[in-house]
C-alpha cells in the first residue's frame, strides 16, 4: 500500500512520470484482487460505463459493497489519505471517467423497476406507498432538514443507508485535511428507505394498528440510527440512546 501512495503522489507531482506510469497503476478490487483503471472500465462497461465506484471503508461500507456485488458491479478500494486528492486527479487526466463513492448515489442497476411505490394507497389524503412511509419517518424522526428517500432495492437486506453528496463530501474532506483537523461528521446526507425490506413493510401494517404510535416511534428511529451507526455517522452522545432503544425493542421482541 505505501508503494501505490508514493506511485500516486509522483503521478500527481509529474506529468511525464503519470505519461509513463498511467497504464501500469493498478487498483485493488473488492475481491481482493487487482486491476488497471482500464480493466475496470471495460469488465463493467455494460452496467456502469464510464464510472468508477469505490469504497473507502470497507468494513464500515461493507452493506454497500455488497449491494454492488450482488449486481455484478465491482468496487474499487481507494481508502489511502491521498486518495481525495487522487481521483479528482484522475479525473482530470480521464475527463471521460467519473470516480464514484459508492454510498453517494443508488445506481439504477440496485433499483428494483418493477415494485410499485406510486400506488396511491390513501385515498383520503391521495397519497402513494412512498408518500405514506417518507411522512411516517419524517414525522418519527422529528428531523426538519433531513432527506429521504424511498426506494425498492433489489436487496432486501438493508432497512436504510444514508447517501452522501460526492462534490459536498470531496469539499468536506480536503478542507479537512487542510485545515489538519477533524470537521465532524457531514451532515449533507440523505437517508434512503428501502421499502422492499420486511421490517420496512412491517412498519407500514403496524403503523395502522391502534395505538401503537410509540411501537412505530421506536423502530422508525432504530432504522435510522442503524443507518447512521453503519456509516460511523451515530455521534458518541446518542450512543446511549441507541442502546436503550435496542433494549426496548429487544423486550417487545420477547414477549412474542
Amino acid at each position: 500500500e505505501g508503494i501505490h501512495a508514493f506511485v500516486k503522489v509522483g503521478m500527481m507531482e509529474d506529468d511525464k512520470f503519470f505519461e509513463q506510469a498511467k497504464d501500469a497503476l493498478i487498483f485493488k478490487n473488492s475481491d481482493g484482487e487487482y486491476e488497471t483503471l482500464a480493466e475496470y472500465l471495460e469488465k463493467n462497461k455494460e452496467k456502469a460505463e464510464g464510472k468508477v465506484f469505490y469504497s473507502s471503508d470497507v468494513n464500515a461500507q461493507s452493506n454497500y459493497i455488497n449491494l454492488f456485488k450482488n449486481q455484478g458491479i465491482e468496487v474499487l478500494i481507494l481508502d489511502s489519505f491521498i486518495d481525495s486528492h487522487f481521483i479528482n486527479f484522475m479525473e482530470m487526466k480521464n475527463q471521460n471517467t467519473k470516480f464514484s463513492r459508492i454510498d453517494s448515489d443508488v445506481m439504477d442497476n440496485l433499483v428494483d423497476k418493477e415494485a410499485q411505490n406510486d400506488v396511491i394507497v390513501d385515498p383520503k389524503s391521495n397519497k402513494t406507498s412512498s408518500q405514506v412511509l417518507e411522512d411516517l419517518f419524517k414525522d418519527n424522526l422529528k428531523i426538519s432538514d433531513l432527506k429521504i428517500k424511498i426506494e425498492n432495492l433489489k436487496s432486501a437486506e438493508i432497512p436504510g443507508m444514508l447517501l452522501f453528496s460526492e462534490h459536498m463530501r470531496r469539499i468536506h474532506e480536503m478542507t479537512s485535511l487542510m485545515q489538519q483537523k477533524d470537521l465532524g461528521p457531514l451532515k449533507d446526507y440523505t437517508l434512503v428507505i428501502n421499502a422492499s425490506n420486511p421490517i420496512v413493510e412491517n412498519l407500514k401494517k403496524l403503523s395502522q394498528e391502534f395505538n401503537k404510535d410509540k411501537e412505530v416511534e421506536l423502530i422508525c428511529n432504530h432504522i435510522y440510527e442503524l443507518a447512521l451507526l453503519s456509516q460511523k455517522q451515530l455521534p458518541p452522545e446518542k450512543m446511549q440512546g441507541f442502546l436503550e432503544r435496542s433494549n426496548k425493542i429487544l423486550e417487545l421482541l420477547s414477549k412474542g
